[in-house]
Order: structure tokens, then C-alpha cells, then sequence
């Protein structure tokens, strides 16, 4: 009997280590789970922006909401950052809080798809060479710090935004 005791015990050994391997995969960005995800109508809101203001280097094969590789990038004064919030549906679902475009040389125009991210609270595309007017669709963006200084903005403040 105590010859089986001990084969159990080495199991055991055997098999921490591969506990805690699953474990530390689990818990990697932020205890996101496979589960979690953004909402197709946000990527393609993602992938519109990027279309609008030429970005090139957004990885659409990766989810936005993990926290690295091209979807957060901050080097010195280059910010390329998406913020998301996974607390959602009992942490199943993500929406994009924060878009951080800041000083990356982006031409085109102010992308209206922007409106699609309804979650968005910040979003900052300073410093770059954006130029238009500001699309009137925006007027029903819900952030609280809306930077565009830097850019080439064109043409009167719409009067939908005035009154929002």
C-alpha cells in the first residue's frame, strides 16, 4: 500500500508543474479569457480608421483588446494605443474606451467609423497630418477628451456638435 501512496505523490509532482503552466496561461492579459471578445461591428469600426487615416501596421489577425504587440505602442512621444474595457457581460465582452493616436504622421481624413466605437470615451489623434472637416456624424460621440490639435483641420465646427 505505501508503494501506491508514493507513485501518487510523484503524479502530483509530475503534474504541478503543468497546473501551474495552464495557470499562467489563463491569467496572461489581464485573466482574459478565450471567451472575450470585441464586437465585429468595433473591428470593422477599427479597420475603417485605419483605411481613412492610411495606418498600416494595426495586426487584425491579433484582438485589439490583449494589450500588445501593434494595438499598444507607446515609444517617447509615439503613442499607437486601443484601450479596452473587458468588464462586460460578466467579463465575456470588450468595447473599446481609449483611442491613442498621437504624433504617428497619419494623413487622410477624420474617419466617421469613429462613431461606431460607442464606448469610446477618449480619443486622441493629435499631431498628425489629418485634414477635412470634422464629419457631423461625430456630434453623437460620447467621449469626454476629444484632442485634434496639430493636424489640418478644415471648415466650420458643425452646427450638430454645437448643440451635443
Amino acid at each position: 500500500m505505501e508503494m501506491g501512496g508514493g507513485h501518487r505523490g510523484v503524479l502530483r509532482l509530475r503534474l504541478l508543474p503543468l497546473l501551474l503552466l495552464l495557470l499562467d496561461l489563463g491569467f496572461r492579459n489581464g485573466g482574459r479569457c478565450a471567451a472575450q471578445k470585441l464586437p465585429e461591428q468595433e473591428v470593422e469600426a477599427l479597420k475603417g480608421i485605419a483605411r481613412k487615416l492610411n495606418k498600416t501596421d494595426w495586426d487584425f489577425s491579433v484582438d485589439p483588446c490583449i494589450g500588445s504587440g501593434t494595438w499598444v505602442n507607446s515609444t517617447g512621444f509615439i503613442v499607437s494605443n486601443v484601450t479596452c474595457d473587458c468588464s462586460f457581460q460578466n467579463h465575456t465582452n470588450c468595447h473599446i474606451i481609449s483611442l491613442q493616436l498621437m504624433r504617428l504622421n497619419l494623413s487622410g481624413v477624420l474617419p466617421e467609423e469613429v462613431v461606431n466605437l460607442t464606448y469610446l470615451r477618449y480619443l486622441d489623434l493629435s499631431r498628425n497630418f489629418i485634414q477635412g472637416p470634422i464629419p457631423a456624424s461625430w456630434a453623437s460621440l460620447q467621449v469626454f477628451n476629444l484632442s485634434l490639435q496639430g493636424n489640418r483641420i478644415s471648415g466650420t465646427l458643425p452646427k450638430e456638435l454645437a448643440n451635443s
